[in-house]
């Protein structure tokens, strides 16, 4: 084994990147570089890096640097929006007459639109990862990224996938929201309504029936709730971390959908965890 080999393997675990593979691949050989450049005092491999309190300042900055080299996902961690801590009837529709549990809720962070093909064209071309099925329309850029499975998102042990990827970067977690989240978000700070612009079925408020998906930035038919959230019903059904019934949970309705009940804020279904759709998209949630 090398002196670079001991370097490798010291830097990883002090600054925390075992089994991180995008990281390591550009971190350590940096951090590596530098050290062997300039050298710092100490006996082993491990000592150095230890005692170099500047590495874990240079980690944080080739982590943010790391970032800008994907554009896509990095516009899309600035644009997560703040959802307030507060409580709302979970399951709740209008006219039920049956007692909805009120349910609390911590402050989160939630992105603002599903997540795209351009982002996940991102993640791809860094993991080494097969891009999925294309959609009759194509993958096209701004639409919201479809046949990929829950553990296409988060990997087969929960904590990889996609959202391992993009945690790395990021520099904190990112995750599938929970059913909890995915509803009291999309009412939008209004308890109550059955669906995120009111208790009226209203067509022009969300995208459906276009034997397609839709941009997420589209300016028409594309309604944005009380904490800034689009697509919350509508475009495409989004996974969620949830159990439910025979699967993992997805809510939200989709482009394919024209029944109703379908785009209700209390709305659920279920999905295979490696299920794959033109349907089923997803978004991300973050910590506040």
């Amino acid at each position: 084994m090398t002196r670079r080999d001991i370097l490798i393997g010291s830097v990883s675990t002090a600054l925390g990147l075992s089994g991180c593979k995008s990281l390591s691949r550009s971190v350590v050989p940096a951090t590596i570089k530098s050290i062997e450049k300039n050298g710092v005092s100490g006996s082993s491999a491990s000592q150095t890096v230890m005692s170099a309190e500047e590495g874990y300042e240079f980690a944080r900055q080739q982590r943010l640097s790391s970032l800008s080299s994907y554009p896509a996902l990095q516009a899309y961690i600035k644009e997560l929006r703040n959802i307030p801590a507060g409580t709302f009837r979970y399951g709740f529709f209008h006219g039920q007459h049956q007692a909805a549990p009120i349910v609390d809720v911590p402050a989160f962070r939630m992105g603002s639109t599903p997540v795209t093909w351009a982002i996940w064209k991102e993640y791809c071309e860094a993991e080494g990862v097969s891009l999925p099925q294309e959609p009759e329309w194509g993958r096209l850029d701004n639409h919201p990224v479809v046949y990929v499975s829950y553990e296409n998102i988060v990997g087969t042990s929960g904590s990889g996938g996609f959202c391992g990827w993009a945690s790395r970067l990021a520099g904190f977690d990112v995750a599938l929201p929970t059913d909890v989240q995915y509803e009291y978000g999309s009412r939008g700070g209004r308890d109550g309504y059955d669906y995120p612009w009111g208790n009226e079925f209203d067509s022009s408020k969300f995208w459906y029936g276009a034997k397609r998906t839709a941009e997420v930035d589209r300016p028409y038919r594309n309604y944005r709730n009380g904490y800034g959230l689009t697509d919350m019903a509508g475009n495409v059904k989004q996974w969620c971390s949830n159990d439910y019934e025979r699967g993992k949970e997805v809510r939200g309705g989709s482009w394919y959908h024209i029944y109703p009940d379908f785009f209700r804020c209390a709305y659920r279904d279920w999905g295979n965890r490696d299920g794959r759709s033109d349907q089923n998209g997803f978004r991300l949630s973050a910590p506040a």
